[in-house]
């Protein structure tokens, strides 16, 4: 939708897509929606049952919706769950989120 000549998006086009968007978004449930369908996020960064401490922080403070350095630590203070550089349990730390959202 973007036109060919300066790259831009009109207000129009950008509205219809984002309301498109946040309509699938809502459509599947939301975040408990998300919550409820979708595996374990961190599998992806797990390795023997863990994931890296480092790597985990790395990722939730580096990318997309990033968490300040004080989010993230507050994350193992809400939940309960070990932190740290060494192995987490990612498994733990899921569940644990899910349980605290839908409180």
């Amino acid at each position: 939708m973007q036109s060919a000549h300066d790259g831009k998006m009109s207000k129009l086009e950008f509205t219809s897509i984002m309301s498109q968007r946040v309509n699938k978004f809502q459509s599947s449930g939301g975040v408990d929606g998300f919550f409820s369908k979708v595996e374990n996020p961190f599998n992806v960064l797990a390795k023997n049952g863990t994931v890296n401490g480092r790597e985990l922080k790395d990722v939730l403070t580096t990318l997309a919706d990033k968490l300040s350095k004080a989010e993230y630590e507050q994350l193992f203070k809400i939940t309960g769950v070990r932190g740290g550089d060494g192995p987490i349990d990612h498994n733990e730390l899921y569940n644990k989120m899910v349980q605290i959202l839908k409180s």
